[in-house]
């Protein structure tokens, strides 16, 4: 890793540390923060806004209005600007490694390794948004059905400590090259380097299309049980996503899991038969 004198760590971080939505920089109404340390050394990091619910309602409001205009941008052009965010995830690889190292107290090769991995995630749905193609179904004489594929609406992501950026930057190309708003929450613990995306993707995108809101499980909370909120897609512990669940039984928001790489289980069916 590179040198990590204090005053370096310091210059390389995010300057802003509200929230980001409606295309700009919005302070918390909470008037509460959470505070950041290096998980290796203790180094304090700052601290960040921790979003309420009103704040989480004003992003989800703003994501809406985004939603509205970007949905009807051609193809080629959603997809024009996901491969410009990926180039910038590029071109400030190495900032934004250092800045999960520092955060969340993985290698710094490993962060780098996810930074370029989160661009080529984004290339590729880029690269899929013209390919978003319905049927067309011949019924009979004179007669055809055709199908459509449309976007969903507004889109919250809610990452875990250990791939801040990849959870931010991987999970975005999907969502917004299909025509979503998106939402992210990066983890409490280690927000920065979703900080410093809003930073860095500020104007690449419409008004309210990228936001990221900052704040602890009541945040969380507070965006899954939003009603505006189409599809959640949650990478978390078992206790967080158990948590998350209970909000979101009653709704009718699609949920995307993420379940990790050691085997993962879906045991839902059977814990409802009490065999579990």
């Amino acid at each position: 890793m590179p040198d990590s004198a204090p005053s370096l760590i310091d210059s390389r971080l995010p300057v802003r540390r509200s929230l980001y939505f409606d295309g700009g920089w919005q302070e918390s109404s909470s008037g509460r923060f959470i505070d950041v340390e290096c998980p290796s050394t203790g180094q304090a990091l700052g601290r960040v806004a921790d979003a309420n619910a009103d704040d989480v309602a004003r992003a989800v409001h703003s994501a809406r209005a985004g939603f509205a205009a970007w949905r009807d941008v051609p193809a080629h052009e959603r997809a024009r600007a996901v491969r410009a965010a990926a180039m910038v995830i590029r071109e400030h690889a190495e900032e934004l490694a250092w800045i999960d190292a520092v955060d969340c107290g993985v290698a710094y090769q490993a962060m780098l390794h996810d930074a370029m991995v989160s661009a080529d995630y984004m290339d590729y749905f880029a690269g899929l948004a013209i390919e978003l193609k319905g049927s067309t179904i011949p019924v009979g004489p004179g007669w055809l059905n055709y199908t459509l594929r449309e976007p969903l609406g507004v889109v919250a992501r809610i990452g875990a400590f250990n791939h801040p950026l990849l959870f931010v930057a991987a999970k975005a190309g999907a969502p917004l090259a299909a025509g979503n708003s998106l939402i992210v929450k990066p983890a409490d613990q280690t927000p920065l380097s979703a900080l410093r995306i809003a930073e860095l993707w500020d104007g690449l995108f419409p008004p309210g299309v990228f936001n990221v809101v900052t704040g602890g499980r009541d945040t969380g909370a507070a965006l899954v049980a939003h009603r505006d909120v189409a599809k959640v897609g949650l990478i978390g512990s078992v206790a967080a996503e158990a948590a998350y669940e209970q909000i979101l039984k009653p709704l009718e928001a699609a949920v995307e899991r993420g379940l990790g790489n050691d085997g993962p289980t879906m045991a839902e069916v059977w814990r409802n038969l009490g065999l579990t």
